[in-house]
């Protein structure tokens, strides 16, 4: 239990690290659009949701073999994925709502709290054993490359709702 604690702190670590970085990808490689489909392009709020989406899915590719064996794996990290999505999300929209602003500071911590979620529920499932068999493992694998496609489709056609706005320069998308 103590090897699969340590790593669930790494992939904390290393989601916060990489999603930190991923904010300024885009920008880096010159805008490209290739990059486009995995890194945030805007500051809408559904952007950002990529800093934990794409690098929690790269870190569960990059520890398959941790997760060998286990029925069900890539359903709890589905789970703890749209949780940890969700969180960011109820916390901007929350605070913002109250606040009735942008602060960098709150939109730092709900990052972090959205990649904290989602390796707790991710743990939970697993150590509680849910979530197991085949059809469990389909569904996980079915819902993460459909949410993927969506964060895809909507960089470059957004519905033009406040969530895909990019209030600092008044665009959605690209």
């Amino acid at each position: 239990m103590r090897n699969k604690t340590g790593l669930q702190w790494c992939g904390f670590a290393f989601v916060s690290i990489v999603g930190t970085l991923w904010h300024f990808i885009y920008q880096w490689t010159g805008n490209n659009r290739l990059v486009a489909l995995v890194c945030p392009v805007n500051e809408s709020p559904w952007e950002h949701l990529k800093l934990l989406w794409f690098p929690f899915l790269l870190w569960c590719l990059i520890n398959l073999r941790s997760t060998k064996g286990q029925s069900g794996a890539w359903a709890r990290h589905c789970v703890g994925a749209i949780t940890g999505i969700g969180v960011i999300t109820a916390v901007f929209f929350t605070y913002k709502g109250i606040i009735g602003r942008d602060v960098m500071a709150l939109d730092i911590i709900s990052f972090i709290l959205g990649v904290g979620n989602a390796f707790w529920i991710d743990a939970v499932l697993t150590r509680n054993g849910k979530l197991q068999g085949k059809s469990a493992q389909t569904a996980g694998v079915f819902l993460l490359l459909a949410v993927s496609a969506l964060f895809m489709l909507f960089t470059f056609y957004p519905p033009k709702i406040p969530w895909f706005l990019d209030e600092q320069s008044g665009i959605y998308g690209i």
